[in-house]
C-alpha cells in the first residue's frame, strides 16, 4: 500500500505540499523536526497500513512507543 500511495503522490504534489516518508519512525521524526512550541501532532493515517502493521491497534501502539520519549515536551 505504501508504494501505491507513493505513486499517487506525484499527482497530488502539484496541488499540495506533500512529504512522502517510508516508515512511521520517519513520519514521527519529521513531524517533531518541523513542529514548533505548543504544536499538536495529529496522527491520522490516510489509508490502511496492512503491509506495515498487524492491525490498527498495533499501528497505534507503535505510534505511542515512538512518541513516549517526547511526552510532556512543548
Amino acid at each position: 500500500m505504501i508504494n501505491e500511495i507513493k505513486n499517487t503522490g506525484s499527482t497530488w504534489s502539484r496541488i499540495l505540499n506533500i512529504k512522502i516518508l517510508n516508515t512511521l519512525q520517519e513520519v514521527i521524526d519529521y513531524s517533531i523536526l518541523i513542529s514548533q512550541k505548543d504544536n499538536i501532532i495529529l496522527f491520522s493515517p490516510g489509508g490502511n497500513s496492512f503491509d506495515l502493521f498487524e492491525s490498527y491497534i498495533h499501528r497505534g501502539n507503535e505510534f505511542k512507543k515512538f512518541l513516549d520519549p517526547f511526552e510532556g515536551r512543548s
